[in-house]
């Protein structure tokens, strides 16, 4: 039988997923949206890590998909309010 390398995904990985959620601003001051560049930045894990985790693990799937809520709403009222060029938020 072949078996796959461990996953290095760690509940410490999963809170600090979660720190960055929640606290993305104080993290990374320099950034107008939360990414998920930014969270794969935090982690210290490639984007395709990031990708890959989502799809093994039900709760890091749920961050992301809250990370990537969370930037589309920030996206669409920035557009609306034109704080952000329309054009890009599209």
């Amino acid at each position: 039988m072949i078996t796959g390398r461990p996953t290095k995904l760690t509940e410490e990985l999963i809170q600090k997923a979660k720190d960055y959620h929640n606290n993305w601003k104080e993290i990374c001051p320099e950034d107008v949206l939360p990414t998920l560049e930014g969270l794969a930045l935090h982690l210290k894990i490639s984007r395709s890590t990031l990708y890959e985790w989502r799809d093994q693990n039900s709760g890091f799937s749920d961050i992301v998909n809250e990370v990537l809520a969370k930037q589309a709403k920030l996206l669409i009222n920035s557009g609306l309010n034109n704080k952000f060029n329309a054009n890009i938020t599209k």
